[in-house]
């Protein structure tokens, strides 16, 4: 077993690329669950996690699957971006960022991988969600999205950033942090709970009905 030192610092290493998956991860999507089909979306979502499987050597990576009660409880949610409360306290990121929203994700990035490891600073603790990259939790099982716009205004030193968003993802099951600890093993061949291993992810097996007699 190895720690994952934080999803946001490993990504931007993104050591040894692998040929069996796709070269690159994206770091803001420009609205593609409003662009794309459900399954479209997933898939990409799901090429990520791959990519991030093999770059890391993680074993036991799950596949995500789409969750239209998820999708319909974001909606019933109260819009309030200031204070994004999810039912059940599942964790959750924004997508379809505009520029400003990637440049303040790849600034996350570089404070991340700069200060992770000081002992004067308990780095977590910056971080309640890991912006995007929360669908990239090896543990995760589904993910569900709906549109969410969001609009920030930022003030550091005189220089003024406006960040918006289009969607806000929410995923299940929910962990107190992105920090988990993973199986340190080729993709796809430590699965848990009987899951299958479908180039390099952790399918949830299909549970066949037993014929009524």
């Amino acid at each position: 077993m190895t720690t994952l030192n934080g999803l946001l610092m490993v990504l931007v290493l993104l050591h040894g690329a692998v040929s069996q998956a796709p070269s690159a991860i994206t770091l803001s999507e420009k609205d593609e669950f409003l662009t794309l089909s459900i399954e479209e979306f997933l898939e990409k979502r799901n090429d990520d996690r791959r990519v991030f499987a093999f770059e890391d050597y993680i074993g036991d990576m799950n596949m995500l699957s789409y969750s239209k009660d998820i999708e319909d409880k974001i909606k019933q949610m109260p819009h309030n971006c200031s204070n994004i409360t999810t039912p059940y306290g599942y964790r959750w990121f924004q997508t379809g960022g505009n520029e400003a929203a990637r440049k303040w994700e790849e600034e996350l990035f570089g404070f991340y991988r700069l200060n992770y490891f000081r002992e004067d600073m308990d780095i977590k603790k910056w971080f309640n969600n890991a912006v995007f990259i929360e669908y990239l939790n090896p543990m995760i099982e589904r993910i569900g999205c709906a549109k969410y716009e969001c609009y920030y205004k930022d003030d550091n030193g005189g220089f003024t950033r406006y960040r918006s968003y289009t969607s806000l993802c929410v995923v299940t099951p929910s962990y107190k942090e992105t920090f988990m600890k993973l199986t340190n093993a080729w993709p796809g061949k430590a699965c848990r709970n009987k899951r299958v291993n479908i180039a390099g992810l952790c399918k949830e097996p299909i549970v066949k009905k037993q014929a009524s007699q």
